[in-house]
């Protein structure tokens, strides 16, 4: 079957669109369109010309990735193609970038990036490149929130872990594999030593998983501690860091269900699931990353 090849070079506000063939031939001259109707629309007239001229070709269009960019392009021509068996790849930028260092060695202009996307497409593309799927672009978008947050807590984490020696050694021996939920709830309330010495039993064992034992221990650690920092502004920093750490996991829990909820039904998320070893997690993340269970 022969085919036509579509680079598409996007950025904000519109695209360099270029078609070639099989050959390498470029049909037509490369062009600009905004994205917007009347772009969008001359678009349509371009490929469905195109598609009269050579009603036996397979048209593939490619757009890289480009942190969103492209989605308006990518959901508008998949509408467009797919009644005519066409594919539309939202590509990945590094594979594409090496290609076009590989084969040009002069400035890249949009239109020139838009020619060597074509060209990707037509004899460098990787087989790991799987089709767009706007399907998945909601829960795509929800993982890619949830990883997000999911850093940003890591990060906070380990902010915590450095002021930790400083501010409650003895509180550091609990702590070597993670931050425990009921460390976090007296660091909130009692961020310091001194703030720790002064708590009352009463109050320290309300905390999860503190009893009456473990609440002495830590008072009377606390009263012989050598922290060496413990001021009124390194208070408020522990106790914003611990506080919004702990809002963070029970936020990072419920997205996590809301995400393996969003690819539930998925036949791909199915077939993995009965994978020894693969869970509903596990076999959510690897659909959002990954793609089709057919690239596997």
């Amino acid at each position: 079957m022969n085919s036509l090849f579509f680079g598409i070079d996007v950025s904000k506000g519109y695209a360099d669109f270029c078609c070639i063939n099989q050959a390498g031939s470029r049909i037509g001259e490369m062009a600009k369109f905004d994205d917007t109707p009347s772009g969008h629309t001359a678009v349509k007239r371009l490929v469905e010309g195109l598609k009269t001229r050579h009603p036996d070709a397979q048209m593939v269009f490619g757009l890289e990735n480009s942190g969103g960019l492209e989605r308006n392009w990518a959901v508008f021509l998949k509408d467009l193609v797919t009644p005519f068996n066409g594919k539309v790849f939202t590509l990945n930028p590094l594979a594409v970038k090496k290609f076009l260092e590989r084969d040009l060695h002069r400035n890249i202009t949009d239109a020139i990036s838009a020619q060597g996307i074509a060209n990707y497409l037509r004899q460098g593309m990787r087989p790991a490149e799987v089709p767009f799927e706007d399907s998945l672009s909601g829960p795509i978008s929800l993982y890619r929130c949830l990883r997000n947050a999911i850093s940003r807590c890591a990060q906070m984490q380990n902010e915590l872990q450095s002021l930790l020696p400083r501010v409650q050694p003895e509180l550091v021996q609990f702590c070597r594999q993670g931050l425990p939920d009921w460390v976090l709830e007296v660091l909130q309330r009692w961020p310091t030593a001194p703030k720790l010495a002064m708590a009352k039993m009463t109050q320290l064992v309300k905390a999860p998983h503190v009893a009456e034992k473990r609440a002495e221990n830590l008072i009377a650690a606390a009263k012989e501690s050598v922290a060496s920092q413990g001021e009124s502004f390194t208070e408020i920093s522990v106790s914003f860091l611990a506080k919004t750490i702990i809002q963070a996991q029970d936020m990072i829990g419920t997205l996590k269900e809301q995400t393996i909820e969003s690819v539930a039904k998925d036949e791909g998320i199915k077939i993995m699931q009965s994978i020894p070893g693969i869970g509903a997690w596990g076999a959510t993340c690897l659909r959002l990353e990954i793609g089709d269970i057919d690239t596997l």
